[in-house]
């Protein structure tokens, strides 16, 4: 068979380019995602059609309240907040503190509720999914024309706990469901939320693997419990962290929703839609430098936008050491109304698609995380998974891995181990969550200046 026209203008291309390379063949360039992960940047155009579309909608913004402060929420809203995503004390990702139970139903008094998209982080406590509804139903709102993501997270809490959902949580577990959906509300109740794997140090395909863990966890509970189908598809989101690794992000979330299309195929459950929460991961933080957070953040939510999110959080560029900073609050939201109304990057549906280094990275990690899967599965789901310390020890390989890379300057963080202000040598490092393998962890804070 004659070479394809375009393979032999492709071969001259490459030619051209190792030429450039001064003879390095042109597969030097390639970069190292995961250990056993390498991706071609000269990879050929992909052929995937786009795996998602917002229709020519943006996004929806969101301000993360993590305390109990009325202010913080409005002046959210003053700049250009969509809606507010709660974290409750206690929930996984509370990376510092977390609004009080008790807090919950005054604060949604005082806002406008009705005009707002919400969103919670309320870890494996179901009662709040009532107080939500109740302060709604004070209100005298209609459940079904709010947008409400409960964010309920109970096989996740199980697992990072090592335990099983015994039959008694279950059957809540399904009766919040039902209860819900039978008052109106459209939005998710659940959520497979994964951005904690990776502030604790998980790279891309185990935080996959995990969300996709969580999923399947989710659905078996609520299907076994006898919900509906449609009702059980509904009823769950997917949450992931967003880093600077611009990407690798984009193709996380798009390999996000090649992994649930495969679960739902492989269970014979027809397609559904599946609501993708990103925020910029607190991982990324640096406490030095903070002025590089604004960059980071940029590139973050710039690729969870452009990798197809549905509602985005920007964590302030000050939250690793002056949480509440009002100035920090406003230029995340501002951040991301400069990329929704100035870059307008929600106008494009899926601009990976067709990318081949997109499309190959994308199709890397969903096969990683469906690999992890597999394991995951075969240990008898996912708190099996963290009983048996198999998770346990994939996250801390991970880390070790990334902070090997860090000291050795394979890769770096500007203003902290690379073009530091003060121009000392990097500390020893030390690590910020010493004896809890699912604690969350910023990469910079080993090699950050530490008080004697």
């Amino acid at each position: 068979m004659a070479p394809h026209e375009g393979d032999e203008a492709r071969a001259a291309w490459l030619r051209l380019v190792e030429r450039t390379l001064g003879g390095r063949p042109a597969s030097s360039l390639a970069a190292r995602i995961e250990p056993s992960m390498l991706v071609e940047p000269l990879a050929p155009a992909g052929r995937l059609p786009p795996l998602w579309s917002r229709g020519g909608s943006a996004w929806t913004r969101l301000q993360r309240l993590d305390r109990d402060d009325i202010a913080s929420a409005r002046r959210g809203l003053e700049n250009g907040a969509d809606g507010i995503e709660f974290v409750l004390a206690g929930a996984p990702t509370a990376w510092r503190g977390g609004i009080e139970h008790a807090a919950l139903a005054p604060l949604l008094g005082e806002l406008p509720i009705d005009r707002l998209a919400l969103r919670f982080s309320a870890g494996s406590r179901l009662e709040v999914a009532a107080t939500i509804d109740d302060a709604i139903a004070a209100a005298r709102l209609d459940p079904s024309l709010m947008r409400v993501s409960f964010g309920l997270d109970p096989i996740g809490g199980a697992a990072r706990g090592g335990a099983t959902l015994a039959k008694g949580q279950r059957d809540a577990l399904v009766a919040t469901v039902e209860r819900l959906a039978g008052r109106g509300y459209r939005g998710p109740v659940l959520s497979a939320d994964a951005r904690p794997i990776h502030a604790a140090g998980g790279f891309a395909s185990t935080e996959l693997a995990y969300a996709a863990a969580a999923y399947v966890s989710l659905l078996r509970a609520l299907l076994d419990g006898g919900v509906v189908d449609g009702v059980a598809l509904a009823a769950i989101d997917v949450a992931l962290a967003a880093d600077a690794d611009q990407f690798v992000t984009m193709s996380k979330l798009r390999a996000m929703r090649l992994l649930q299309a495969r679960i739902l195929a492989a269970a014979g459950l027809p397609p559904a839609a599946l609501p993708l929460h990103a925020e910029t991961a607190w991982s990324m933080l640096a406490a030095e430098d903070e002025g590089s957070n604004v960059v980071r953040a940029t590139i973050a939510a710039l690729a969870a936008a452009l990798g197809g999110a549905d509602s985005i959080a920007v964590l302030p560029h000050r939250a690793a050491s002056a949480a509440g900073d009002a100035e920090a609050e406003r230029l995340a939201l501002t951040l991301q109304a400069v990329l929704a109304e100035e870059a307008r990057l929600h106008a494009v549906d899926d601009p990976g698609a067709g990318s081949g280094t997109v499309e190959s990275l994308t199709l890397a990690l969903a096969e990683a995380a469906w690999s992890l899967l597999q394991e995951i599965e075969g240990l008898g789901g996912l708190p099996a998974a963290e009983s048996s310390s198999w998770l346990a020890a994939r996250i801390a390989a991970d880390r070790e891995d990334g902070r090997r890379r860090l000291a050795s300057g394979e890769a770096a963080i500007i203003g902290v181990t690379l073009h530091r202000a003060d121009g000392a040598p990097l500390p020893d490092p030390v690590d910020e969550a010493v004896g809890d393998p699912f604690g969350a962890r910023r990469r910079a804070a080993p090699f950050e200046r530490r008080s004697s």
